[in-house]
């Protein structure tokens, strides 16, 4: 109740955050059912008159032993707590963890699951997870190069350009018009003028950029100019 109520300050009806509160919930729910059995099963054979000492000793070494051969284990879980509690990923964020990037399918407190973009599923031990980079969190800039022939009039490039980056970042639901930033490199095959977008959070500019191309190349050619 109390992991409930602090989280519902923070969150809304998203279906990650309500998903977070449930395997929170569940694991102080597990966690207490055990220590309040523990203690009951204590108390009782102690009213019934059996020493409890040697019960206690034996529970102790026990748990030591069990402490030590499972490390990871725990490891793994005590992160995987604290990964929801922080909220630093969710299911269905874009993420890097390490020399993985994908999509997250599963968080538990154990493991995460995250397919990567060729489709190829990654289970990871939370307590492996040492840094992480999350990419739905907030918008993301990307920047791609348009190629031009040399003897381009630059000027004629750039009016050409900006209706369709206009209308593409409308259709596209932008938070900014996509714009030409000016002239990246040249040389004697090709000038490249530098485009530069912001995306919304949970946009990945990578999907987005192949049909950019495809527009600039197009406002290019009907405008009489010749891409390179």
């Amino acid at each position: 109740k109390t992991i409930s109520t602090l989280l519902a300050r923070h969150t809304s009806t998203e279906s990650r955050n309500q998903a977070r509160i449930q395997t929170l919930m569940g694991t102080m729910a597990s966690a207490s059912d055990m220590i309040l059995f523990f203690v009951a099963l204590v108390a009782l054979l102690s009213l019934v008159g059996i020493n409890i000492a040697g019960i206690l000793g034996t529970a102790s070494v026990a748990g030591l032993a069990f402490g030590f051969g499972a490390q990871k284990l725990i490891k793994d879980v005590i992160t995987g707590f604290f990964l929801l509690v922080e909220d630093q990923y969710a299911v269905g964020d874009y993420v890097s963890v390490g020399t993985v990037t994908g999509t997250v399918e599963d968080l538990a407190l154990r493991i995460t699951r995250i397919r990567d973009d060729d489709g190829r599923l990654h289970t990871l031990s939370n307590g492996d997870v040492i840094q992480v980079c999350n990419h739905s969190r907030g918008p993301l800039s990307a920047t791609i190069d348009i190629g031009v022939a040399p003897d381009t009039d630059i000027h004629q490039a750039i009016s050409a350009l900006e209706p369709a980056l206009l209308e593409w970042s409308v259709t596209t639901g932008l938070p900014e018009m996509a714009r030409v930033d000016g002239i990246h490199s040249a040389d004697a095959t090709r000038v490249a003028l530098r485009i530069i977008l912001k995306t919304n959070p949970g946009q990945r500019p990578a999907t987005l950029t192949p049909r950019l191309r495809q527009i600039c190349r197009d406002a290019l050619t009907e405008a009489g100019l010749r891409p390179a």
